[in-house]
């Protein structure tokens, strides 16, 4: 059954494409970083459109994000239970969610440091910074979650992103 499907999967890797390249392999400041997140963040934008109006397993409406699922969620993990979601879980909703406003605040804060007002202001570039650092952790606490979840149902949960089915 597919989960995914290929807009939600090409909007996702082209989301981790961005990021990787801004952390890791283009220069701060430079003209290339700029556009590619523009980029992600035209990305994000689209997907929180489609996460509002779509009917599928990607709408926010899906998205357990109460207290009360993520308490359940919590104490399902402390007592080794198997509680399975068609899609996301509850702390993967809130570490998407977070993401997704990272990439929104990192372009906010990266087009704010090219206007005269706030040129060459260091609180600017150390939120950028920060930012970029916060969403740093939140891509490892994803890939732990995903680690987690392959593990614990004995099922290859990464592969979902590839070719759209739940295992």
């Amino acid at each position: 059954m597919i989960i995914w499907s290929k807009l939600i999967r090409l909007t996702h890797w082209s989301i981790a494409i961005a990021l990787i390249l801004n952390l890791f392999f283009l220069e701060e400041g430079e003209i290339y970083h700029e556009y590619v997140g523009y980029t992600a963040a035209a990305f994000v934008a689209f997907r929180l459109i489609y996460g509002f109006i779509s009917k599928d397993v990607a709408a926010f409406v899906n998205f357990p994000i109460s207290i009360a699922s993520l308490t359940e969620f919590i104490r399902s993990k402390v007592n080794f239970e198997k509680k399975d979601y068609a899609g996301h879980n509850p702390a993967a909703s809130i570490v998407y969610i977070l993401i997704w406003f990272c990439v929104l605040s990192l372009a906010l804060t990266g087009w704010m440091m090219g206007l005269d007002q706030f040129f060459g202001e260091e609180w600017l570039q150390e939120l950028h910074e920060y930012i970029s650092w916060f969403t740093q952790f939140l891509i490892v606490a994803h890939l732990i979650g995903m680690a987690l979840d392959s593990y614990s149902f004995k099922r290859k949960s990464w592969l979902a992103m590839f070719n759209g089915k739940k295992p």
